[in-house]
């Protein structure tokens, strides 16, 4: 977003999506005033209103909202709802992972992988992460089956194409946000035939990745008649 032009980004405008607090005013009967809540401005609603997270206010529709636990800080609601739902709609409703499939997730300490480490074994599916070695134990206190340390790999697409599990994976969720096209490029050794490739959008912070992601844009548009590669990428 911060390298779009500001009149696509629909700046000037409020930053910031996720947020928590208390119902001040709601025209819905499913709120009250001083509801504690959880929350997140979507994306084209902050494009079209210029509405953001960081004030003292925010309006934003009634069904963006859930209700906070009192077991749940504020501090602690505040981060959930953009991430949670980014990891559910990936591996629930766009991959529809089921019990007993195996899933890789690249990137298993990130915000939104620590959330698909849970969906992914809630339904009862296999769960491999990649990882620093400094996050292992909390990552396996979440219930992950295999970790791969990625510090320790040169490639990590390589080493995935070379120690391809038996079965292979039926999804792969890639949640840093890499452009690195190699691990789309090589994902037929290691997911099954029907197998999904799903990230949650590459991003680049300088002109010099800017080829990794013409090459990856290439790769995902490329017909598998001629030579594409045969994963779905989503």
């Amino acid at each position: 977003m911060g390298l779009l032009p500001n009149f696509i980004a629909g700046r000037p405008g409020i930053a910031e999506y996720d947020f928590s607090g208390v119902v001040a005013h709601s025209k819905s009967t499913e709120w009250s005033e001083g509801d504690p809540v959880f929350g997140w401005v979507p994306l084209g609603y902050a494009m079209k209103t210029h509405e953001g997270a960081l004030a003292e206010y925010v309006v934003v529709p009634d069904n963006c909202l859930g209700r906070r636990s009192p077991s749940i800080k504020p501090t602690e609601a505040a981060g959930i709802a953009t991430t949670a739902l980014t990891a559910y709609q990936a591996l629930i409703v766009a991959a529809k992972l089921e019990e007993g499939q195996s899933i890789f997730i690249n990137g298993g300490s990130t915000s939104v992988g620590i959330w698909a480490i849970q969906f992914a074994k809630a339904v009862g599916a296999r769960v491999v992460v990649s990882g620093s070695e400094k996050n292992r134990e909390f990552l396996t206190n979440l219930g992950i089956d295999e970790f791969v340390d990625y510090t320790q790999q040169p490639s990590l697409s390589a080493h995935l194409a070379k120690e391809s599990s038996t079965p292979k994976y039926n999804v792969f969720f890639e949640t840093v946000g890499l452009p690195d096209p190699s691990l789309y490029t090589l994902s037929e050794k290691y997911l099954a035939p029907n197998g999904i490739f799903i990230s949650v959008g590459p991003q680049f912070h300088s002109l010099r990745e800017v080829g990794q992601l013409s090459r990856l844009i290439l790769n995902i548009i490329w017909p598998r008649v001629l030579g594409g590669v045969k994963r779905q990428y989503l």
